[in-house]
């Protein structure tokens, strides 16, 4: 996603990848959710800094942090108190708007749905979202389909709620 996202921006890298887990480690995951989520915080940084989004996955416990970082101006608080509320949107830096104000709604509403934490933290040096993601329960030389199962059991009943509302916004 980091290189896709590199690839069509003007200008050069603009996201910086920085990786310390090891290669073929598992973790809970759908991968078509995890690259949305990875987009949504990736464009929306984007979108309020000049300077490269600094992305980080690195060994947490059991699991593994992502964090995704820019410098950009952090958001206003009194946008902070409704921020994950799905079509809020701000202006970037050069007044416009931009997005129809899913991206923030969508990236914490398909990581939920997985089973990751999720949190923001936002001040006038940028803003920082970070992805608490359980190990897979299953080791690595588990068979596939037992991995893919497991994954789907991930999403609990008390979280469709919240895939099918993320759903049904990528649908307007």
């Amino acid at each position: 996603m980091v290189s896709l996202v590199n690839e069509s921006c003007l200008g050069g890298d603009r996201v910086r990848w920085e990786c310390g887990c090891a290669e073929g480690q598992f973790v809970l995951a759908d991968q078509a959710w995890a690259d949305k989520v990875l987009l949504n915080l990736l464009m929306n940084a984007l979108r309020y800094t000049q300077e490269p989004v600094r992305v980080s996955l690195q060994p947490e416990g059991e699991g593994m942090r992502l964090l995704v970082e820019d410098s950009g101006p952090g958001l206003p608080p009194e946008l902070m108190e409704h921020l994950f509320e799905p079509f809020l949107a701000d202006s970037a830096q050069d007044g416009a708007r931009h997005g129809v104000g899913l991206g923030l709604y969508l990236a914490r509403e398909y990581s939920l749905a997985m089973g990751w934490g999720f949190s923001l933290e936002s001040g006038p040096a940028g803003t920082s979202v970070r992805l608490d993601i359980p190990a897979d329960p299953l080791p690595s030389t588990g068979h596939a389909s037992l991995r893919s199962a497991s994954r789907s059991l991930a999403v609990r009943s008390r979280q469709a709620d919240r895939l099918r509302t993320a759903q049904s916004c990528l649908a307007l």
